[in-house]
Order: structure tokens, then C-alpha cells, then sequence
């Protein structure tokens, strides 16, 4: 009868406090079904594996980590999520996570290290690595004083050897 009488009454103050006890009430038990998985990615030699990629398959956006220099993770999944480890030069693995701690092995994979060439500032795969070009301006060997084109080429480029002979790949 007091809760009827609750509802019908014009005090606003009461009505406010119910909802919000029952707005707060309810987030209370909510629950993400989302876990914090963590671990240690190693190679088939026990040592760890920084900077391998944790990706967890989900529909939407693609959450994932990379693991330190320790070869720890930690990334937010749900139980049953999959979970797909992959660093280059060793082959992917899918885990299915079943609880919040789950290391994982991963097994080399050689045939992968020959199509990666690792340069001084980043890699690249080993079929867009075919040539480089460079261009030299006109107006930058007019600034140098010398008596042939070749002199004026060397060190402009670089990497680039300026060689003076009569068959390509000849000595000077």
C-alpha cells in the first residue's frame, strides 16, 4: 500500500530517489563478459618474443596488443573468443581462451624469413625490394666545379658509386 501510495504522491524528491536507486541498482550486476588475458609468448626455444602480435577475432572493431620486450601481454577478450598470435618469421597460432592466463609457443616458420629483407630503417618484403630511383638536379652539378659529368654524379646519391670504364661492370 506505502509503495502505491509512493507512485501516486506528488512529492518529486521520492519518485527522483527510486529511479535512481533503481538505475544504480541495475549496474551494479552488469556484467561486459570481457576478462583481461595475459601471458608470456615464447619460441620453440624458450626464450621470449617482444613485440609479437595478439589479436582477438571478434566481430566489430579488431582489439589486439602487441607483448614487450618480455614477451608479456594483456588483452580484453570474453571466454570462448579466439585469440591469434603471429610475429614474422614464426607461424600464427589461434588459441581459444578459456581462462585468464594463457601462454602460448610459437614455431618457426622459414619459409616466410625469405620473402622479408630487413633494411637499415624498417623491412619489406623481398618482391617490392627491386631497384631504387634517385634523381640528381641539373641545378645542383652546376654548383660544382669539375671537368666531367662523372666527377660531378659522385657522392650525389647515396649508395651510389659513380665508375668510369667502357663495359658496364668494368674495372677503371
Amino acid at each position: 500500500m506505502k509503495l502505491k501510495n509512493l507512485f501516486n504522491s506528488k512529492n518529486l524528491l521520492s519518485r527522483y530517489l527510486l529511479i535512481m536507486f533503481l538505475v544504480l541498482h541495475s549496474g551494479l550486476f552488469a556484467q561486459t563478459g570481457s576478462i583481461t588475458v595475459k601471458g608470456i609468448i615464447t619460441g620453440d626455444d624458450g626464450m621470449p618474443i617482444p613485440g609479437a602480435a595478439v589479436l582477438v577475432s571478434k566481430e566489430g572493431k579488431p582489439v589486439g596488443a602487441v607483448s614487450d620486450f618480455d614477451g608479456n601481454y594483456a588483452v580484453e577478450a570474453a571466454i570462448g573468443d579466439q585469440l591469434v598470435f603471429s610475429y614474422v618469421g614464426m607461424a600464427s597460432k589461434t588459441v581459444t581462451v578459456t581462462s585468464t592466463q594463457l601462454n602460448v609457443t610459437l614455431s618457426e616458420e622459414l619459409s616466410q624469413l625469405n620473402e622479408v629483407v630487413v633494411i637499415g630503417y624498417g623491412s619489406v618484403k623481398k618482391k617490392e625490394l627491386t631497384g631504387a630511383v634517385v634523381s640528381v638536379k641539373s641545378e645542383d652539378l652546376e654548383k660544382i666545379v669539375t671537368s666531367d659529368l662523372a666527377s660531378a654524379l659522385q657522392g650525389q646519391a647515396a649508395g651510389v658509386n659513380v665508375v668510369t670504364s667502357s663495359t658496364p661492370g668494368g674495372r677503371f
